[in-house]
């Protein structure tokens, strides 16, 4: 290589490499940017489905609530479906490992409604003095594990920082 050639070089060397990452910029730039844009989307959503996860428990142990007062005391009927099977769908789709926590809270959830039909049964028996019968036991073992699952989906939110 003579001396001209080598200048050509130095002074194209450094065009070319610009001109590559430039043109590498511009192809990696728009599918880096919209990678970027559907994680935070994602995570936005995450969010979401969590707050409406939480917020369905509370849901449901109100609807429990009106449940028990209908079944056990004859109030007025609960016309809507149980809440904690949208808890679950939204656990299934978006948070899976948080579904062996929620499968405890449902099983005792569904003692307690068993201690509902009971009371129930009770109450249409005429047996008014022992409609409360076994209440404490089953609302305290429902309460104790919806405590225990908010407790659990809290503590993996704050591991997370809040990025469930």
């Amino acid at each position: 290589m003579d001396q001209s050639q080598g200048e050509v070089w130095a002074v194209l060397l450094p065009v070319l490499v610009g001109g590559g990452l430039a043109l590498l910029g511009s192809l990696l730039g728009p599918m880096l940017q919209q990678w970027w844009a559907g994680r935070t989307e994602t995570q936005k959503l995450r969010v979401e489905r969590f707050e409406q996860l939480l917020a369905t428990l509370h849901a449901h142990d109100h609807w429990l609530e009106l449940r028990r007062l209908q079944l056990a005391f004859g109030r007025e009927d609960v016309k809507e479906q149980a809440p904690l099977h949208k808890t679950r769908s939204i656990a299934a789709l978006y948070f899976p490992h948080l579904l062996a926590e929620l499968n405890k809270l449902t099983i005792q959830a569904k003692r307690y409604e068993v201690w509902m039909a009971e009371a129930q049964r009770r109450r249409l028996d005429g047996k008014l003095s022992e409609v409360n019968h076994g209440f404490d036991e089953a609302y305290d073992g429902y309460l104790t594990s919806l405590h225990e699952f908010q407790r659990f989906a809290i503590d993996y939110a704050v591991k997370r920082k809040g990025k469930v």
